[in-house]
């Protein structure tokens, strides 16, 4: 190795002293030098952990477990001193601005989701004062070459919208290599097609647009787009989601795992997409996430038999097959339900997106429970109230857990709350007549069935859990919800004191 060269050298060196005369100080520069090579190599150490321990600062804060306020000030503490820059900090300096960079110049969203221009404007104005401090420094010739470029590749970075011109690989598995190796093989085949036959968008694409359009908005990446009949009022939709049998369904494919398909999704894929990749790789989700993402970047026609429609109605499937699999899983049985209607309400669903962020801020992604499904029954009234304008825990009785909004891991214990009371059941051609209104996005009142009985399946961010009392109006202090004491998961029961902590997410009739 080089190191063992080095040493090499010196010992004949050293060697070659000793013959030629015994000065004990040539000896002496003899050791310095040695000594000097030492310190060197140990500076050089130091320097790396100190490039890897700021970038891991930039991974930190991009996962959302340190705040922006501590990148600005280490930034400003880095760009202190202009005239005569330490050689560290202008090292940490371009590798923390390679890192988090991106996020720092990113558009600011307000409470709704929707960008907000002042603080944007603001965030802009902040960057732009660090990259003219940045630009002085890039021409001081005290600074070594290597240094003065490092920052001019920093200016060149933001002025490309921070897109790493290669990237940097770590180790690799054997598997990210051949997945590579087909992503590379994938390409190269796309490439080739649209320069032999200019191949256009599908149909797909277009479908996929309509359908992802919400996204932006910080809305779910499953729900369909809403009606644009009223575009700045509150807009509730309610989608009926097909079940098996209905309307000539074929089975959804084995390869199509649910629970699968729902990841996919909530990382940006699109619900076709999904789909279409888990068929193509037999179920695969690494697999799958690699081609859908090789679609993204190529753009060009997907290799697959299968029409838009077909693909849009096994999302569909998905969808619904998760649902019931949740449903049955306490006892229920998934024969009983005859209708699901996803909940599209934006308002109610920035409101809970806020929530669950300010959570995982607080607790960081990994503590406590952050989010999970859960189920709540209700009589009918009470569940048309709560898709419209959400839980109120003002009406809500005190139970076992305190004064809040109640929500069973089983949909068996849920069941007992549900009932036909307070709102006449509507009869079969006011069901079709409702259905009409919801295709037209002119009707925010759930299809309830003539006979049957509904409850709501919920997203609940938790947060972080402790046990809940009977005397409880407010979580306990550190805590965000309660929950019964039980050693069986099926028999938990929560309680949260925030109406923004709960989003019904789907409405399920059964008989």
């Amino acid at each position: 190795s080089p190191d063992d060269n080095s040493d090499d050298e010196a010992e004949k060196e050293e060697g070659e002293v000793e013959g030629a005369s015994p000065d004990e100080s040539k000896e002496a520069r003899l050791e310095a030098r040695r000594e000097q090579r030492r310190q060197n190599e140990l500076q050089a150490m130091a320097r790396l952990r100190l490039l890897g321990n700021m970038q891991f600062v930039g991974y930190l804060f991009k996962k959302k477990m340190l705040t922006e306020k501590v990148m600005h000030y280490s930034i400003q503490d880095l760009l202190k001193e202009v005239s005569r820059p330490k050689r560290e900090d202008v090292e940490c300096l371009s590798k923390l601005l390679a890192t988090i960079g991106s996020v720092l110049d990113s558009p600011r969203q307000d409470a709704s989701g929707c960008i907000d221009k002042s603080t944007t404007r603001r965030a802009k104005n902040v960057m732009d004062n660090y990259f003219q401090r940045i630009n002085t420094l890039s021409r001081n010739e005290r600074l070594e070459s290597r240094l003065r470029f490092m920052l001019q590749d920093t200016i060149e970075l933001r002025s490309k919208g921070w897109v790493q011109r290669r990237s940097a690989d770590g180790p690799k598995k054997i598997e990210e290599v051949h997945q590579e190796a087909k992503r590379e093989l994938m390409a190269q085949r796309a490439a080739q097609e649209a320069r032999v036959g200019g191949v256009k968008a599908s149909s797909e694409s277009k479908l996929i647009a309509q359908t992802s359009c919400c996204d932006a908005l910080g809305l779910p990446p499953h729900w369909k787009a809403s009606h644009p009949a009223n575009p700045k009022g509150h807009v509730v939709r309610l989608e009926e989601l097909p079940l098996a049998g209905q309307q000539g369904l074929s089975q959804l494919p084995s390869s199509v795992n649910p629970w699968v398909w729902m990841q996919m999704v909530e990382q940006g894929v699109s619900r076709m997409d999904a789909v279409a990749a888990l068929l193509a790789s037999g179920g695969n989700k690494d697999v799958a996430m690699s081609m859908s993402l090789q679609w993204q970047q190529v753009g060009s026609q997907h290799q697959h038999p299968y029409s838009p429609q077909q693909l849009d109605l096994w999302a569909d499937q998905a969808e619904v097959q998760r649902i019931l699999q949740r449903f049955r899983k306490s006892g229920m049985q998934a024969q009983r339900v005859r209708r699901i209607e996803r909940i599209q309400n934006e308002m109610l669903w920035r409101r809970y997106a806020l929530r669950l962020s300010e959570l995982r801020d607080r607790h960081g992604h990994h503590e406590g429970e952050q989010e999970r499904l859960l189920f709540h029954g209700a009589d009918k009234s009470t569940l048309e109230a709560v898709i419209n304008e959400g839980f109120d825990i003002r009406v809500s009785n005190a139970g076992s857990l305190g004064q809040g909004t109640y929500f069973a891991q089983a949909s068996l214990y849920s069941s007992r709350y549900s009932s036909m009371s307070r709102r006449a059941a509507l009869n079969q051609d006011e069901v079709q007549h409702l259905q009409q209104q919801q295709a037209q996005g002119q009707s925010r009142r759930p299809a309830f069935l003539a006979d049957g009985l509904a409850m709501l399946l919920c997203r609940v961010a938790l947060g972080k859990v402790t046990a809940g009392s009977p005397t409880l109006r407010r979580a306990p202090p550190g805590f965000d919800s309660v929950r019964s004491e039980t050693t069986q998961e099926l028999d938990e029961v929560y309680a949260v004191f925030d109406n923004n902590q709960s989003y019904p997410e789907y409405i399920i009739h059964y008989q």
